[in-house]
């Protein structure tokens, strides 16, 4: 099985830290979430607080920053 391929999300950037971004998705009332930038790559483009970020799937599934597939739902062709 290979790895999914990244993927790149619009997020707003709450702060920055050395090691780490604090974000959230856009218009979310979800609590913010921290990416270590260690996975993350952040474009230099910035529209005010809202940010690109590409990171692997599973890191934003992990964070809650997409849903995870439901291994239960067939592939349509």
């Amino acid at each position: 099985m290979t790895a999914a391929p990244p993927i790149s999300l619009t997020l707003h950037l709450e702060r920055e830290e050395r090691d780490s971004i604090c974000v959230r998705l856009p218009g979310a009332e979800v609590a913010a979430v921290f990416l270590p930038t260690s996975q993350i790559e952040i474009a230099p483009e910035r529209l005010g607080r809202r940010i690109l970020v590409t990171l692997p799937r599973w890191l934003a599934e992990a964070k809650g920053l997409v849903s995870k597939p439901d291994p239960n739902q067939g592939v349509l062709l």
